[in-house]
C-alpha cells in the first residue's frame, strides 16, 4: 500500500519582507521542501528557504483553513532558522489571522 501523496498547488508564501530580512520559499521546487502534514484544517510544511539570498536556513509553516475549521479565519505560523546552528531569525510565533488571501485545503 502507497502512503498518501500530498501535493502543494499554488503559492502559500514567496517572499517574506521586513528590513533587513528577506525570506524566500520556492514551493515550486521538490527540494524546497522536505514534509508535509495534513489533518483536517491544519497541515504543517517543511523545508529549506532563502534569507537575504543566502542558503543555510530552514523553515516551519504552518496554516490552518478557517473554512474547514468553522471560525472563518484563515491563519498561519512561520518559524524560520538557520540550518546548521539552529538559531531562530524569524517566528511569528502563534497561529496569525491572514491580512489577505486565502487557506484553501482541499481533502
Amino acid at each position: 500500500m502507497q502512503p498518501p501523496v500530498h501535493e502543494i498547488v499554488g503559492c502559500c508564501i514567496d517572499r517574506l519582507r521586513a528590513p533587513g530580512f528577506e525570506l524566500t520559499i520556492r514551493f515550486a521546487h521538490s527540494d524546497s521542501y522536505q514534509w508535509i502534514a495534513v489533518s483536517g484544517s491544519k497541515a504543517t510544511l517543511r523545508g529549506t528557504a532563502l534569507v537575504n539570498q543566502a542558503n543555510g536556513y530552514s523553515f516551519q509553516l504552518e496554516i490552518r483553513d478557517g473554512q474547514l475549521d468553522g471560525s472563518g479565519i484563515d491563519s498561519f505560523r512561520l518559524k524560520v532558522w538557520q540550518s546548521v546552528s539552529g538559531v531562530t531569525v524569524y517566528d511569528n510565533g502563534r497561529l496569525t489571522p491572514l491580512a489577505s488571501g486565502s487557506i484553501v485545503l482541499h481533502k
